[in-house]
């Protein structure tokens, strides 16, 4: 499930920067509502094409199943062109986290003391500070285990704060603009699931989710 997740982090990321879109009441809905579904029929379409082109044995424990579902459908050539593709598409997934994660670490970095330095922006608005902070985790983080650590210990983080913002979405008592349907019936169940992953998560890698 933590796999599952990664792949359809990001289709919210337009919430974290509503300062920075124009005609925000038109737009934002616009773009969580079309990303939500392109994402997922994404997804769908490309699960289909691993099943269908790979084994199950070929695909068990594997973390590359893309290489391998092309592999078998283009050949080696092929899949190394599919492999080139990936790569482009997460320089394009890193410049948009480039983007859009220093705005959450200055946001935060408003509210307290602590971090006011880190709140602080240049001339042109950019807070230089928050960047110079996320790069510096990020790239500590990526010499500092292998590609499924970061990606277990990144994803209990992932799921504990998803966890505690829709646990605070119940306790806000004052309501104005938009309304969830079905209000706490789906908050609950999102809850209960996810509670779920991350007691998994914490049970079967212990080292990860206590580092995370």
């Amino acid at each position: 499930m933590i796999f599952l997740f990664y792949a359809f982090t990001g289709w919210n990321s337009a919430a974290y920067i509503v300062t920075e879109i124009v005609q925000l009441r038109k737009n934002l809905p616009k773009a969580l509502i079309s990303s939500t579904i392109f994402v997922t029929v994404v997804y769908i379409l490309l699960q289909l094409i691993f099943l269908k082109h790979s084994s199950v044995d070929q695909l068990s424990g594997k973390v590359q199943i893309a290489t391998i579902a092309f592999a078998n459908l283009f050949g080696p050539t092929g899949a190394a062109w599919i492999s080139f593709f990936i790569a482009i598409q997460l320089i394009a997934t890193i410049s948009g986290y480039s983007w859009i994660g220093p705005r959450i670490t200055h946001s935060i970095a408003k509210d307290y003391k602590l971090w006011k330095p880190v709140s602080s922006v240049n001339s042109e608005g950019i807070p230089v500070a928050a960047i110079i902070i996320n790069k510096t985790i990020s790239l500590n983080l990526f010499l500092s285990g292998s590609f499924k650590q970061i990606l277990i210990y990144a994803g209990f983080v992932f799921q504990l704060m998803r966890t505690i913002t829709i646990f605070s979405s119940l306790k806000i008592k004052t309501r104005a603009g938009y309304k969830s349907p079905w209000k706490p019936f789906l908050q609950i169940i999102a809850i209960t699931l996810s509670l779920g992953v991350m007691g998994y998560i914490l049970w079967q890698k212990p080292l990860e989710s206590l580092i995370g």
